[in-house]
């Protein structure tokens, strides 16, 4: 079985420009065989551009903030990346609740209506949205992309770090209720996310980008 002309759109965690190798990538690439894929950048936030000189990770996006480049680019026969042309708010130091809920979401809306008028540029309809392990900027995209299906890869478990725990904790199991469908680790499976084994398909480090995009065509049909 093979999931075909399908237009997805991937939003995740590691960019495109990320000098080392990068699952969100392959998995990303393997979509494209049969499939249309936009790739999208995480936007810079104001700390960010404030506080850091540019990496190749990010020089591609300060380009595009300064206008010296386009957002959008095609990097394969059914591939795009597309890089914001603006920056974000910085809301991670917010405390958690209300305050951060309300900066979150404004983010979430300026970024997915600019997705949503550049996948009707390229005629894209009825998304798959895949999110790689993307907790707060994919939070808020299933109301704005309206995706037929949403898939919610937990790569990693974010909730041990400094940067991610004031957060994640809470907004992580919102998340996974929104989703059709996620994928986690078994291993890293910890006590705060849902016990219930509804939409949830077990993965494991190791497994083929081919094999998740056949449970992902499976999802299709059982939708």
């Amino acid at each position: 079985m093979k999931m075909k002309n399908k237009d997805i759109v991937i939003t995740g965690l590691q960019s495109w420009d990320i000098p080392i190798g990068s699952n969100a990538i392959d998995i990303a690439k393997e979509f494209a065989k049969d499939n249309r894929v936009l790739y999208v950048n995480s936007p810079l936030d104001t700390m960010t551009i404030l506080r850091n000189k540019p990496t190749p990770e990010t020089k591609q996006r300060m380009d595009v903030l300064k206008k010296r480049k386009n957002p959008l680019r095609k990097v394969g026969e059914n591939l795009w990346v597309l890089d914001f042309p603006f920056s974000v708010w910085s809301v991670n130091g917010l405390p958690d609740g209300f305050l951060f809920d309300v900066f979150n979401k404004r983010n979430n809306r300026k970024m997915y209506r600019y997705v949503r008028k550049v996948m009707q540029e390229l005629d894209f309809s009825n998304p798959i949205h895949f999110i790689d392990n993307d907790i707060y900027r994919s939070f808020y995209a299933k109301e704005y992309l309206k995706p037929s299906l949403s898939v919610y890869y937990r790569r990693d478990n974010l909730q041990p770090f400094a940067y991610w725990k004031k957060h994640v904790a809470r907004l992580e199991p919102a998340l996974i209720e929104k989703v059709t469908w996620w994928f986690v680790i078994p291993r890293s499976w910890p006590d705060s996310l849902p016990n219930s084994t509804r939409k949830v398909m077990m993965w494991a480090r190791g497994l083929t980008c081919r094999l998740m995009i056949l449970h992902i065509a499976l999802m299709c049909l059982l939708k």
